[in-house]
């Protein structure tokens, strides 16, 4: 296991610094919308970079990327490093993406309010735009603090169930992990219009209600995310359409996703389980008010929290509400 990991972040590696054979960059003319991904590796999603990362290049073509630019941040075990994906006419016609480094970090973790808005200034101010894009790409935990510790053996695996495909359980660099609240800290007044969580539980409401003033629209799961994540090879004809207002753009992802899940396999067994929402984050203040009205008529405390369905991966339910 060890041995094929270390060959999947060695090929990962050598696709971001080699690339296809190209005459140069296609000349954009405009540039409306800016997609930034924000992608954390360095854990057991590494497989899983390489695959999207190569959806995400396959489908860079002129006509997908005519009206946009995307910035790709990648941290793994060895690296990381800011860098633009670019549509390149190929040798045999045809465009194919080819990424091109525009920064290299040395800070110790990407999993850090000061570092997370080092590299996403650096990314707006390279690629500046009318429209921008956020996407978190790792594992999440939703509303937990970032200093808890989830042990393995949390875990479900049932006795003859077969064995389960991995899901994005923000952020995991290592050990370390951080907050909704120190990410909504991190991209304070950068003007984002969406945020798109490629990670599980990313509609947890508590982490909804940090970034309710620092981007208008939400797009994430309620539940787990299987390792997947987001159809990019789909999305890449959607993320820069310019016809698509942002709240447009929200729905056509979800679309995307849905019909995704709906045909997804595992191992050659059927496996069509997924949620996706779109949240507009100007109704979080109302929602907050009426939770509190809510609680304040219904303090009955006698509810059997063992016997809620639980939407989660575990021996044990962390997300349910109107307990905690």
């Amino acid at each position: 296991m060890k041995h094929r990991l270390f060959v999947v972040i060695l090929a990962l590696l050598c696709l971001l610094v080699t690339g296809s054979a190209c005459h140069g960059p296609w000349e954009k003319k405009n540039n409306h919308r800016t997609v930034i991904i924000y992608m954390e590796a360095n854990n057991n999603l590494s497989q899983w970079a390489h695959t999207n990362l190569n959806d995400l290049l396959v489908n860079a073509s002129d006509v997908n990327m005519e009206n946009g630019r995307l910035m790709l941040f990648m941290n793994t075990a060895k690296s990381k490093k800011l860098y633009e994906i670019k549509p390149y006419r190929s040798d045999k016609g045809g465009y194919r993406g080819d990424t091109v480094l525009l920064q290299q970090y040395q800070f110790a973790t990407a999993l850090e309010k000061n570092a997370m808005r080092e590299v996403l200034q650096d990314a707006m101010q390279a690629a500046p735009a009318d429209e921008y894009a956020l996407i978190l790409w790792s594992h999440s935990t939703g509303w937990l603090p970032e200093d808890i510790e989830i042990k393995e053996s949390s875990y479900i695996r049932a006795a003859g169930e077969p064995e389960m495909p991995i899901t994005k359980n923000f952020g995991m660099d290592g050990r370390k992990s951080i907050s909704y609240l120190d990410i909504a800290r991190a991209i304070e007044g950068l003007d984002l219009d969406m945020m798109m969580i490629d990670a599980c539980f990313g509609t947890c409401v508590e982490a909804l209600y940090d970034l309710r003033n620092v981007c208008d629209y939400v797009v994430a799961s309620p539940i787990e995310i299987l390792g997947a994540g987001y159809p990019y090879a789909d999305l890449m004809s959607v993320f820069f359409n310019k016809d698509l207002t942002i709240p447009m753009l929200g729905e056509a992802v979800c679309r995307a996703y849905m019909q995704y899940y709906r045909q997804y396999t595992f191992q050659g067994t059927p496996y069509p389980y997924g949620a996706i929402s779109l949240i507009d984050l100007s109704k979080m203040d109302a929602l907050a008010q009426a939770t509190h009205d809510v609680m304040q008529e219904c303090q009955d405390s006698s509810i059997d929290h063992k016997k809620v369905q639980a939407l989660e991966n575990r021996y044990y339910s962390l997300y349910y509400d109107f307990y905690h």
